[in-house]
């Protein structure tokens, strides 16, 4: 068989009388076929600040052009990217979470790869800034809500004029 030929058949049936029918004429041409990669995914969208220790959701989606089932990778821009995840129908929103340890700037980006592995570019970055730590704002609130009972007077409650010295 050659690619992109097109071949042409008939049925032709006997019997023992030597009578014959034939049936219609039938044809199909050969091609090869041509995966294309999806398309470059929508920019994540979430969040753009935060803080460290907390699970933020981002979404994104893309097209395949051949609409075959796409996987999801985003990179998390911390040295870590998450396994592929899907395959998930061509066009449909998915939405992923991810926890930083650390304080800092992030570029975040995800990529698509269709059942076949044609991988797609990877997307434009959405950037999120974690300035401060789950640590440091439990702290921020302890001392804020002490500054403010400081100010009150403590004579019957001694434990938090004490709490409220030690600050």
């Amino acid at each position: 068989m050659n690619i992109t030929t097109e071949y042409y058949w008939r049925v032709i049936a006997y019997d023992d009388q030597g009578h014959n029918s034939s049936g219609p004429l039938w044809s199909f041409k050969t091609s090869i076929y041509t995966n294309s990669p999806p398309d470059k995914p929508e920019k994540p969208s979430g969040p753009t600040s935060g803080r460290t220790g907390v699970s933020y959701s981002f979404s994104s989606s893309t097209i395949d052009s051949n609409g075959e089932p796409v996987f999801y990778m985003f990179d998390w821009d911390d040295g870590s990217t998450n396994e592929w995840v899907g395959p998930y129908d061509s066009g449909q929103t998915i939405t992923i979470s991810h926890v930083w340890d650390e304080k800092g700037s992030y570029a975040i980006k995800v990529k698509a790869k269709d059942i076949y592995g044609g991988e797609s570019f990877w997307s434009d970055p959405l950037q999120i800034s974690l300035p401060k730590s789950k640590e440091q704002h439990r702290f921020w609130f302890v001392s804020f809500i002490l500054d403010i009972l400081s100010e009150r007077n403590f004579k019957n409650l001694p434990f938090l004029s004490l709490l409220s010295m030690n600050q």
